[in-house]
């Protein structure tokens, strides 16, 4: 059981370390600071945040930005969803209303 949580906590620790040497080298080798900060920028505005006692109202913004984000995209899935539904119920539909043709295959006696 020890030996189980060792290995679980040495996979996030790898998993956090090559994360974040993956952001370390991603902003040092040319990827635009407004897409991806350096995480030095990140750690001093986090400080600044910090030390003015704004960190908490600004990761509340944040958070609402998230949730608001991800709302969207759930109903726009759902609706983009029932369009697909609402034409395959259709085309089933016009599919079962036709006449049914043999192409000829009928038995002739």
């Amino acid at each position: 059981m020890r030996r189980d949580r060792l290995i679980i906590h040495s996979i996030q620790l790898a998993l956090f370390a090559s994360v974040f040497g993956a952001w370390y080298v991603a902003t040092n080798s040319g990827v635009r600071s407004l897409l991806l900060p350096p995480p030095e920028l990140v750690w001093r505005e986090m400080q600044v945040l910090w030390s003015s006692g704004r960190l908490w109202s600004s990761a509340v913004v944040t958070l609402n930005e998230i949730w608001q984000a991800y709302s969207i995209a759930v109903i726009a899935v759902l609706r983009h969803r029932a369009g697909i539904e609402g034409r395959l119920r259709r085309h089933a539909m016009l599919l079962s209303n036709r006449p049914q043709h043999d192409c000829g295959l009928r038995q002739r006696r």
